[in-house]
């Protein structure tokens, strides 16, 4: 990924990555010691993340659901690997649950950032995380149109421009490098032997299904039908869809790989929490329903005996 002739990632991804490294070797920290600094530095980022994201699920769709995508992230394996990967997949995690947290505080600018940083820095997969995002901030009421057409030129200033300039430098390439585009073209058959990605093998359609298995177990089956517990809720309908389309996009992929699904993790553990929410709600009902027929029956008797 990182060889001139290719040229597919960016070297302002390892640089925000390597400033854990230069403050550990400043410190005096041998090289472990300077990788578990590192390791360490993506925990506090990820924890920093899923606790920014789960405070924004409490406000917009309640405590319980909050606490309960608390504990699915605290206690998915999948998660526990995830946060500290030194992986663009890892980082596309982070920046979905900053910009999802920014989306349901209505805060597009920030939530559009996050995206924008996440498509050109991170995956260019990334993108259909963040589409409808994109639309429901063009609507009047939140940014216009105009204002979010500014965002997408600062951001393409500041996460495509200005690393292809870096870039430049560091591949020592006659003109500016444009990574994303590198991928792009690469994993589309132009690179690797005219094959792209399917050069490093292909998977069937089961193997994310058995991934998540594996990585979540019940929550992965509670996450699945979290669309029709939220159908009347906007907003929350618009935030868990992109997790099928991302599911859908890689699934009909040849190429598969576990990192892929990194970033639908936090939407998998809030759609499990949703659809156990639904169900916490539907049973406490039932129970009210049974304890108030069960407090009216003696009465009803004892009436009709002094009667």
């Amino acid at each position: 990924e990182y060889s001139p002739q290719f040229a597919l990632r960016s070297y302002v991804f390892v640089e925000l990555y390597a400033i854990p490294i230069r403050l550990a070797k400043v410190l005096g920290f041998n090289k472990v010691q300077a990788f578990y600094c590192l390791r360490g530095s993506c925990g506090l980022a990820s924890a920093f993340c899923e606790a920014s994201f789960c405070d924004a699920v409490q406000c917009s769709c309640g405590t319980r659901v909050a606490i309960l995508t608390l504990c699915f992230l605290a206690g998915a394996s999948g998660m526990f690997h995830s946060s500290v990967a030194v992986l663009p997949s890892t980082t596309c995690m982070y920046a979905v649950l900053l910009g999802f947290a920014a989306w349901l505080r209505r805060h597009y600018a920030v939530g559009l950032g996050c995206g924008s940083f996440a498509v050109l820095l991170g995956m260019a997969v990334a993108a259909p995380m963040f589409v409808p995002m994109g639309l429901a901030a063009l609507a009047p009421q939140n940014l216009g149109f105009l204002r979010v057409i500014g965002i997408a030129m600062l951001a393409l200033l500041a996460f495509a421009v200005v690393p292809s300039l870096l870039d430049w430098r560091y591949y020592g390439s006659r003109w500016p490098v444009w990574t994303m585009g590198n991928h792009l073209l690469y994993n589309f058959g132009v690179g690797g032997g005219g094959v792209g990605a399917d050069l490093y093998g292909t998977e069937p359609w089961t193997f994310y299904a058995k991934n998540l298995l594996l990585n979540f177990n019940l929550v992965a089956l509670l996450a699945m039908p979290a669309i029709l517990c939220s159908l009347r809720q906007r907003q929350l309908t618009l935030l868990l869809i992109p997790m099928y389309v991302t599911l859908a996009m890689f699934t009909k992929m040849a190429h598969k790989e576990e990192r892929f699904l990194t970033m639908v993790y936090p939407l998998i553990c809030l759609s499990a929490a949703t659809t156990l929410d639904t169900l916490l709600c539907g049973a406490e009902k039932l129970v009210g329903l049974c304890l108030r027929e069960s407090d009216s029956a003696p009465k009803t008797q004892t009436w009709k005996a002094s009667k």
